[in-house]
């Protein structure tokens, strides 16, 4: 159930606000107010289907909790909502992939793990679903790449996004997967 609540703040006609609206602060739009672009929604949707299928019920539960988690961040702080979702829904979506599958896919990508990476497998999920953002969505926004990227170890430069991503990750309220 909560999964289906949170995808209807992400689709089209939900609760979350598009990024290029503006609102007084602290106020929220009716979900009636709300749309996100065409191909957005599309995208999510694609999103949403590839974690349905391939990410357990408890990991497909996490990544949604982490989405609602950094879109909240993002509207707060005024980051960017609908680039917020993104990045919510790819940063797990290679999760159950094993290290020797997501470091053939990356090679073969052109993205290899990088040296500082290989000693912990663990991280490459997040590289993995980067990768695959941007060559199988043609995804180009390199901050949402990044905060992808570097979601589980973040980086001493990182964006905003990526900032609100990584504490996402751990303060989701629906967090029960012990790591």
């Amino acid at each position: 159930r909560a999964g289906l609540l949170i995808l209807a703040f992400l689709l089209p006609g939900g609760g979350a606000p598009c990024d290029s609206e503006v609102r007084p602060s602290g106020t929220s739009p009716a979900a009636s107010e709300v749309q996100f672009p065409a191909l957005l929604a599309e995208t999510i949707q694609t999103l949403t289907d590839r974690a349905r299928v391939s990410l357990g019920e408890q990991r497909f539960l996490h990544l949604l909790g982490v989405t609602h988690t950094v879109m909240t961040l993002a509207d707060i702080h005024r980051l960017g909502v609908e680039r917020a979702a993104l990045a919510g829904l790819l940063h797990d979506l290679s999760k159950p992939m094993e290290p020797r599958d997501l470091k053939r896919e990356l090679k073969n990508w052109g993205e290899p793990v990088p040296e500082e990476d290989r000693d912990y497998p663990r991280t490459w999920h997040g590289l993995h679903a980067a990768a695959w953002a941007k060559h199988e969505l043609e995804l180009d926004d390199a901050e949402i790449l990044e905060a992808v990227a570097l979601h589980t170890t973040a980086d001493a430069g990182f964006g905003k996004i990526g900032q609100a991503l990584f504490i996402a990750d751990f303060a989701e309220p629906m967090r029960r997967i012990e790591e």
